[in-house]
């Protein structure tokens, strides 16, 4: 396999900056945002063969980026401020009013 060429190489430091970008937000409120902080997270956190390759292509050492993330993920995983879980409510009934104005009840 040949090596890849500057552009391509400079191509996959800016995926490696923003998964790092990603992974080093605090968790909130937004359940969409926690899932990619989280797996921005795990991915640069966790040994996994994409990882490996992404950081051979951009000329970094995985197992060195991959020490130096999980400090900087250290460092902001105190002020992660996960929601509660949201309680289940019942569902509730709906009147339904039929061409002659009567009422029925409905399962939503």
């Amino acid at each position: 396999m040949s090596a890849p060429s500057e552009d391509e190489r400079q191509l996959w430091c800016a995926v490696i900056a923003q998964a790092v970008e990603d992974a080093t937000r605090v968790l909130g409120p937004n359940r969409r945002w926690n899932t990619m902080i989280i797996n921005a997270r795990d991915w640069l956190t966790k040994p996994n063969r994409d990882f490996a390759e992404v950081c051979r292509l951009a000329g970094y050492e995985p197992d060195r980026i991959r020490a130096q993330t999980t400090r900087l993920i250290d460092e902001v995983k105190p002020g992660d401020c996960l929601p509660p879980p949201k309680p289940k409510t019942p569902r509730r009934r709906r009147r339904v009013v039929t061409n002659q104005g009567e009422q029925a009840n409905a399962d939503c």
